[in-house]
């Protein structure tokens, strides 16, 4: 999935600065021939052959650098910018991508560009200006990766909505379970019952965790209802909610979706949302 990009495929133009320079070359090869100057001729000559190494070691910085050496993870948060490795070279390189839904590419440097939600990447376009920034090499990778940019809490200002019913009065089978999980996140079952539907051969040859939620974390807490926020979008709601849920962690333990199921308050809670958002059409979003 991830290569280095083909020497054939990488292009490279002067920056504004490379740009001075080359005029500066070209100008000084004139004056020194117009004088008949050797001496300027060879110095003029020498510097012209600084510049073409340049625009070599640039291109070829860039043909030794995967998709995979730059991004630390494919998730981050929609209020920051994704974290790259210590060792990749921020300020000199520039990376976007395309995703599925849009024909323009976006900056990973500038957080608010990627809506909350998980997309598909169509392309990635790799830029570099390293060593010395008097020229820029691009290309362009074509994978199909996801990312997921997980919603921020935000307040709103809007009354807060009164507490729901208590866990307690609800059935354990409408609290849903999160059976599917990204690498790195355990899976956290509500009870011993829903794990009967995990399939446990297939858990075991694989890297995620299981955990047991203690009852006591069931039956205690209210329920949190989406719709009752007085908020016109569906991703204004999910961060007043979470704002809510950060200040108050005890007040609630389950939020009520749209569709009446009951989802536990834990660390699944946020990626699940995540991934509801994306099933959204984007006039429900409500993405400001």
């Amino acid at each position: 999935m991830f290569r280095y990009p083909r020497v054939s495929q990488i292009y490279i133009l002067p920056t504004r600065q490379g740009l001075y320079y080359l005029l500066g070359t070209f100008l000084g090869i004139i004056f020194a021939l117009i004088y008949g100057n050797p001496l300027g001729i060879f110095f003029i000559f020498l510097w012209f052959v600084v510049l073409l190494i340049a625009a070599i070691i640039t291109q070829q910085t860039l043909a030794k650098t995967r998709s995979m050496d730059w991004l630390m993870d494919w998730r981050w948060n929609e209020n920051s910018t994704a974290e790259f490795k210590s060792d990749f070279d921020n300020e000199m390189c520039n990376i976007s991508l395309q995703l599925n839904d849009r024909q323009d590419f976006l900056s990973l440097k500038t957080p608010g560009l990627i809506a909350p939600g998980v997309h598909t990447v169509q392309a990635i376009r790799l830029t570099s200006m390293a060593p010395l920034g008097i020229f820029q090499a691009w290309t362009y990778l074509t994978i199909h990766k996801e990312i997921m940019v997980l919603p921020c809490p935000k307040d709103y200002a809007v009354k807060r909505p009164p507490l729901g019913r208590k866990q307690s009065e609800l059935s354990n089978s409408i609290l849903t379970n999160f059976e599917s999980s990204t690498p790195g996140y355990p899976i956290v079952l509500d009870s011993l019952d829903s794990g009967a539907r995990i399939h446990w051969r297939r858990m075991a040859a694989s890297d995620q965790l299981v955990g047991i939620r203690p009852e006591i974390s069931i039956s205690e807490g209210h329920t949190l209802v989406l719709e009752d926020i007085a908020l016109s979008g569906r991703l204004e709601k999910i961060r007043q909610a979470l704002f809510w849920l950060q200040q108050n962690p005890k007040s609630w333990n389950a939020v009520e979706m749209p569709n009446g199921e009951h989802w536990c308050i834990n660390n699944q809670l946020l990626v699940r949302l995540t991934y509801y958002l994306s099933s959204l059409r984007p006039e429900h979003r409500g993405i400001n």
